[in-house]
């Protein structure tokens, strides 16, 4: 069979096998996502013996759909969605994908793998996939609205954060270079994130709307869909995602006034290309391998679902989202990402993971990919049902707090005043928490760092793992005492300007601020106990003299080290929470407008 006639067969295959199974699922009132995956297996070589579609041809339509996904994206988000987002988009995605990287790399250790093979299995449970979510909050009529733009954002957030997560898995899976590249990646990003927004925004949307009014709309489409594979291409090209090219260019053409005419002809072919999308990772998935291991996958897919859903609740809740929205957020999250599955091939190819491992991984995903719809469908039948029939004190607790919130968010906006100082202690936090891991991961990724205090270490007779653990100690310290000290002062404030049922007692306030000190207090040292442990050095196993004469160096360092550390850190972060407040005091935004989702 020649190539032509093989490639309408694979494409005719394909649609039909998916077609029919969404019109079965369609009928049993299940999602069509389902039905694309099972088209894959069904057609799959696990399934049909001697049967295998042309790979390349679904790697082709998978990344066109891809492509166009994200195009899609960036042309409903727009600029004005994305600032008015991306600030809190940014803080959901920079807890959560910690929260389950730490997680991942735990639940790899408990099942029996090294260090190494964990780190690549957080890696892996980090992102979750941004064709399926935004899939399945498109069928769902709770997610609509500010709830679908929040979706947007940080499924834009955490494909930058997957970029960057295997650029440092590149070189633990082929054992050479240098953790460093992952700061020229960041560098990359940012360049060229930002020179494709200043000279698309300075070309396209005039372009655009010239094209508008002297040509046909098929013109414009086709100079669009030209526009957004050639950022994609220079995008791949310089090494990053294809998609952060695709989205790029449908931030720049949402500015012409043409981008609802690109819209409206862009989402049918989307959505074709994504069901091929959909098909092939079915198609790739050996059914044999995945059920000799099936305890594990459901292990690992239960323990992904419970800690997507738990991070990306508690951070939503934190940037003043009710719980309803936190929860609908949460629970449209979880399923591992495409990414993962890059991710884990990396793994595979540098022998770091085994089949066994790998085939386990993916059958994990496949196992979110179909719990995602059926779980996010039901999230205000879960929501619900969990709110009548939780504990009294749970339910006294929550009504508390979420009265102390209301009131201070009427409170701060009627206040200037107060707005600017609990934003800017918030913030001194957030830098607070950024400074941390930068520390560590300055330490234990820099390899001058690390090869200047080899000798060191030999001169005075310690690892050099045991001196860069004491060193890691000695510098965050007092970055941590920060943090604790100035959630102490968010709680006193919180108790200064709110009343415990309308009652301003003594009794009251007290109540409030220790609910808020005590609640602070244990989320940051939960937190920081999980941060810390993976990203310290290994330290080689010593006796309790050893081990009790270095408690003594940590206590007498830090000691030592408080009168130099705390003010300059200190400084730092002011400079930079100074220059956040100045903007956004400038642009003069309500509270109101940070809650998108709020109810």
């Amino acid at each position: 069979m020649d190539a032509e006639t093989r490639l309408i067969l694979d494409i005719a295959l394909l649609l039909t096998a998916t077609g029919l199974l969404s019109l079965v699922l369609g009928r049993l009132r299940l999602p069509a996502i389902i039905g694309y995956l099972a088209g894959g297996l069904i057609l799959g070589s696990s399934i049909i013996p001697g049967f295998q579609m042309e790979e390349e041809t679904l790697e082709v339509f998978s990344t066109i759909g891809i492509i166009l996904l994200m195009f899609f994206i960036g042309i409903e988000l727009n600029l004005k969605g994305l600032r008015k987002t991306g600030p809190a988009a940014f803080l959901i995605v920079s807890i959560e994908m910690t929260m389950m990287v730490i997680i991942g790399y735990y639940l790899g250790r408990m099942i029996g793998l090294d260090d190494i093979q964990s780190i690549f299995i957080g890696a892996i449970m980090s992102g979750a996939s941004t064709a399926a979510v935004l899939m399945v909050a498109k069928e769902n009529l709770h997610m609509r609205g500010g709830l679908s733009t929040m979706v947007m954002s940080l499924m834009v957030f955490e494909d930058i954060a997957q970029i960057i997560i295997l650029t440092l898995a590149s070189p633990l899976a082929s054992g050479t270079g240098s953790s460093n590249n992952v700061y020229w990646v960041v560098l990359e990003i940012v360049a060229f994130m930002g020179l494709s927004i200043l000279i698309g925004l300075a070309v396209m949307p005039r372009a655009m709307d010239w094209l508008r009014r002297n040509y046909s709309k098929e013109t414009v489409l086709i100079i669009s869909l030209a526009f957004c594979f050639m950022l994609a291409f220079i995008s791949g090209y310089v090494g990053l995602s294809v998609a952060i090219g695709a989205f790029l260019a449908g931030i720049i053409v949402s500015e012409s006034s043409c981008n609802n005419i690109v819209r409206r002809r862009i989402e049918p072919m989307k959505e074709v290309f994504i069901a091929i999308f959909f098909f092939a990772i079915g198609m790739r998935i050996d059914i044999g391998m995945v059920l000799d291991n099936i305890l594990l996958c459901v292990t690992i897919a239960i323990v992904f679902i419970i800690g997507k859903l738990t991070s990306i609740f508690f951070a939503s809740y934190l940037t003043t989202m009710s719980l309803r929205s936190s929860f609908y957020l949460a629970s449209s999250m979880v399923v591992m990402g495409e990414f993962g599955f890059i991710i884990a091939t990396l793994g595979l190819n540098g022998g770091i993971l085994d089949l066994s491992m790998y085939s386990t991984v993916i059958g994990a995903a496949l196992i979110t990919m179909v719990v995602l719809p059926l779980f996010s469908r039901a999230g205000p039948r879960i929501f619900d049902f969990g709110s009548r029939n939780a504990p009294g004190f749970v339910r006294g607790i929550v009504q508390r707090m979420e009265r102390v919130r209301g009131e201070v968010r009427r409170k701060m906006a009627i206040s200037p005043e107060l707005r600017l100082e609990v934003r800017g202690q918030l913030l001194m936090v957030f830098v607070d928490m950024v400074l941390i891991i930068t520390i560590i991961l300055v330490l234990n990724l820099l390899d001058p760092i690390r090869d200047a205090l080899a000798p060191l270490a030999g001169d005075i007779h310690i690892l050099p793992s045991l001196l860069l653990f004491v060193t890691s100690i000695v510098l965050i310290s007092p970055v941590v005492v920060n943090v604790i000290t100035r959630l102490r002062l968010i709680a006193f404030i919180i108790m200064m300007n709110v009343s415990e049922g309308g009652r301003q007692t003594v009794a009251g306030r007290m109540r409030i601020y220790r609910v808020f000190r005590n609640i602070g207090g244990f989320l940051v040292i939960t937190v920081l106990m999980l941060l810390i442990l993976p990203l310290l050095p290994q330290v080689s196993t010593f006796d309790e003299t050893a081990l009790l004469a270095l408690t003594v160096i940590i206590v007498f360092l830090s000691m030592l080290s408080w009168g130099i550390l705390r003010p300059a850190l200190g400084r730092i972060s002011q400079g930079v929470v100074a220059r956040i407040v100045l903007m956004d005091d400038e642009e003069d935004e309500q509270p109101g407008e940070v809650m998108v989702c709020d109810d």
